[in-house]
């Protein structure tokens, strides 16, 4: 009698576990998003937001990692509604990882700052969020028009030939007078 019962205690005391991490492990559970980092982060329009995402799955069946950026606050106001929203598909950096690739160029964006999502999603559609503390600012840097730097340099050197011209007159002015002796005319006088 005390052999069926030590087995099926044994029994139960293996099966326990086992039950455990199915149960952790079943369809439905949604991915986690572990890290971010982003490797550059531009303060210009044009330049390009680059960085990471690693993304664990507990079912397995991760569909997508997606980052978006979106135009907050003040600077939304008056940027048409499909300016506002950016959005970045992260690819997987080797066949198998948990790591996921992103490179956006912010060529064409409107300034302002951008609050950046990341979302995670698998096959269930089961969502994962990551809001980022940081706000992407960028700025338009104007730049000047092709052909800009001849005229300046035109400029700058009419400036100083002006400059060597007034010196010269300068000079010639502030320079000691030796007096002259007054010229008496000669008129031949008849008495």
């Amino acid at each position: 009698m005390k052999g069926p019962l030590i087995l099926i205690f044994l029994l139960a005391f293996l099966l326990a576990p086992f039950h455990h991490a199915q149960a952790a492990q079943e369809p439905g559970a949604p991915p986690q998003i572990k890290e971010v980092k982003f490797l550059k982060w531009p303060e210009v329009i044009g330049e390009a937001v680059e960085g990471y995402v690693v993304v664990i799955d507990p079912d397995g069946d991760l569909a997508n990692v997606t980052v978006v950026f979106e135009l907050t606050g003040q600077w939304a106001k008056g940027v048409p509604e499909d300016r506002r929203i950016r959005t970045a598909k992260a690819e997987n950096a080797e066949l198998g990882s948990n790591k996921f690739e992103f490179c956006v160029s912010t060529e064409g964006w409107a300034p302002g700052e951008y609050m950046v999502v990341v979302l995670a999603i698998d096959r269930a559609n089961h969502t994962a969020e990551y809001i980022c503390k940081d706000r992407l600012a960028l700025r338009l840097e104007l730049r000047p028009p092709e052909g800009a730097l001849r005229w300046a340099y035109l400029g700058f050197g009419l400036f100083l030939c002006l400059v060597f011209v007034m010196t010269a007159a300068f000079s010639k002015v502030l320079r000691p007078r030796v007096p002259e002796k007054p010229i008496m005319p000669f008129y031949p006088e008849i008495y």
